[in-house]
């Protein structure tokens, strides 16, 4: 938990399971935020205020968010690339003692002086585009949700 930080949905969303059917069904109920804005200029009234805007993967969600902010002239907007799931994916919080770690740390790291053929000479671990801390993918760190359009959501409710 961050102090400062305050938590202003833009999508409401409830998922629960329907145990009647077989196999149960996960069932995902989302409503537009309409007074998200509102909020929005009630938490933040200087347009200027550093805001990190974060969703679960950094896609759909904040790109929204992003974009309204921009649009209501917030000048100084930045998104979290990856989200929740790839934050918590490298890092790991230790709330009591304020502060956070990077995952991976028992991770033996190798320096690689050969390109094969990559003729501009960018080296990272492996000699390759692929992230230094190389953690195999799991599914539980994708959103696979199809979340609605805030915009389409509030007019059509309107």
């Amino acid at each position: 938990q961050t102090p400062s930080a305050v938590n202003i949905p833009l999508i409401d969303t409830v998922r629960k399971w329907n145990l009647s059917v077989s196999p149960a069904e996960l069932e995902v109920t989302q409503t537009a935020n309409p007074k998200f804005m509102d909020q929005i200029k009630e938490a933040f009234p200087d347009k200027d205020t550093p805001i990190l805007v974060v969703c679960s993967d950094g896609t759909q969600r904040a790109i929204q968010v992003l974009m309204l902010l921009d649009a209501e002239g917030y000048t100084n907007i930045v998104g979290l690339k990856g989200g929740f799931i790839e934050w918590n994916f490298f890092f790991k919080p230790y709330p009591k003692q304020n502060r956070i770690e990077r995952r991976g740390q028992t991770v033996k790291y190798s320096t690689v002086y050969t390109a094969d053929g990559d003729a501009l000479g960018v080296h990272t671990t492996g000699a390759g585009f692929t992230p230094v801390d190389k953690v195999d993918m799991h599914i539980d760190s994708v959103d696979m949700q199809t979340w609605i359009k805030w915009e389409d959501a509030v007019k059509a409710s309107a």
